[in-house]
């Protein structure tokens, strides 16, 4: 004879905050797991770690060798180690800390200089007036936890012609130029990303200029039937840039090939001949 268990997991009447949540906490790391190549090496410090900063500094060791100088932070819980020279691209390099009780180690890959890796629209392109500005760069520029606070402080990026609207950081590597109604239209657009942009590592970006222009104005058709010499010929327009605005034109009389009988040879000749 067999026996066949089942079980309810039943939930009482209790409040929710009686049942245990989740909680998260950040994971400790002595080191960025990956580093700028000209950046300094910025080393986190355990919080319970009773010893000095000097004496913390004797206790790191690098492999391979990294030569260079330490240098002053007024972070309690962090010492910062200057290269001498730019690290070895695309290179693994380990850190050790050596305290009383145990040794603490980790890993960090040697990356890119912070850059801008690409803005859009295109360059050269032409784009909807209703598009946004897209920078994105290769390196972190912000932390994720401050991308809202950011929002509402100066971006040194310059746009012309100037449009009315908002920057906006859609993660740690890109932020977002939104018009407040759109781009201005038929217009050549210059951005101009600065290099008081800083990285995380603390390094500087260089200078980028990036250009695209807004749809060009054209129009859709011309009235081609036949018109008293006085009369007015409509035009008909799309992409324009504000009603009722003047828009400045150049009107000339059509060409075209004529045959000559007498030369046997075809001849330019405006329309009005």
């Amino acid at each position: 004879m067999s026996v066949v268990g089942i079980l309810f997991l039943v939930k009482d009447n209790k409040p929710d905050f009686f049942y245990p949540h989740p909680k998260y906490a950040q994971v400790y790391s002595i080191v960025n797991d990956k580093i700028s190549q000209s950046a300094s090496i910025t080393i986190n410090l355990p919080a319970n770690m009773k010893i000095s900063k000097d004496k913390a500094q004797n206790s790191v060791t690098f492999s391979p060798e990294i030569k260079g100088v330490w240098i002053e932070t007024e972070e309690k819980e962090k010492i910062i180690f200057k290269p001498e020279e730019k690290l070895k691209l695309n290179r693994y390099y380990s850190v050790i800390l050596e305290t009383a009780d145990s040794s603490i180690s980790g890993d960090f890959l040697i990356v890119d200089d912070p850059r801008v890796l690409t803005v859009f629209p295109k360059a050269g392109s032409e784009t909807s007036e209703d598009s946004e500005i897209t920078v994105m760069f290769n390196r972190p520029m912000v932390p994720i936890t401050t991308l809202d606070v950011l929002a509402d402080f100066d971006i040194p990026i310059e746009i012309e012609p100037a449009t009315e609207g908002k920057f906006k950081w859609v993660g740690t590597r890109t932020v977002q130029f939104v018009p407040e109604k759109r781009l201005i239209r038929s217009s050549n657009y210059t951005v101009r990303i600065k290099s008081d942009f800083v990285s995380m590592d603390g390094l500087k970006i260089d200078d980028f200029e990036h250009q695209f222009r807004t749809r060009a104005l054209r129009y859709q058709f011309v009235d081609n039937s036949s018109v008293i010499y006085n009369s007015p010929i409509r035009i008909a327009l799309k992409n324009v840039t504000a009603n009722n605005q003047r828009i400045d034109f150049i009107a000339e009389y059509g060409v075209k090939n004529v045959y000559n009988k007498k030369s046997e040879k075809y001849k330019k000749t405006t329309q009005d001949q």
